[in-house]
């Protein structure tokens, strides 16, 4: 009998020690940045850029997307903006509309804006 009330006090101990560090746990990732909330933007296969390019980003859940092209802080080209479903998104953008030189393409949503360097070199 004794025995048994020992080995049913270190399961109730165990038990309060999970519980305690769930919600240690918990209290500790309520303020983190949830990374399956943001859209995933890929770099470009080729650089420097010429010609057709196929821009390629996922989101997590139906959002509003601004897909930009940008030369420093100034927007260039506006190549997609709207709610996009979930999923993998394939844009397609024709280079020779702007002029050769550094050009920063991303996605603009209401919780993140990302950005990547390209370099455009149609000549």
């Amino acid at each position: 009998m004794e025995i048994t009330i020992k080995i049913m006090f270190v399961n109730l101990l165990v038990l309060l020690v999970a519980i305690g560090y769930k919600l240690l746990l918990n209290r500790m990732s309520r303020n983190r940045v949830r990374q399956e909330e943001y859209c995933t933007l890929y770099s470009l296969e080729h650089q420097p850029s010429k010609g057709e390019v196929e821009f390629y980003f996922i989101t997590p859940n139906e959002q509003s997307v601004q897909f930009l092209i940008l030369k420093g802080k100034e927007i260039v080209k506006i190549i997609g903006e709207g709610s996009y479903p979930k999923g993998g998104h394939i844009l397609r953008f024709d280079t020779t509309t702007i002029p050769n030189g550094h050009y920063f393409y991303g996605i603009k949503t209401e919780m993140q804006e990302t950005l990547k360097r390209m370099k455009v070199e149609n000549s």
